[in-house]
């Protein structure tokens, strides 16, 4: 996932959503694998001409 941490991570998300709220992620909920890792879930909206961007560059 990452080698901060989960919270690390987390503040990683919520740096994202105060400079691109418009792409922003939520926190859908947590999941794992038994004995191992909480892993948590995001969704994000579909970004309508997000390649079209990419690729005038």
């Amino acid at each position: 996932m990452n080698d901060g941490g989960i919270l690390s991570l987390l503040e990683r998300i919520l740096l994202h959503i105060q400079y691109f709220p418009e792409t922003a992620y939520e926190l859908v909920g947590f999941t794992g694998i038994e004995g191992g890792s909480i892993l948590p879930i995001f969704k994000q909206n579909y970004i309508k001409d997000a390649l079209r961007h990419l690729l005038r560059k």
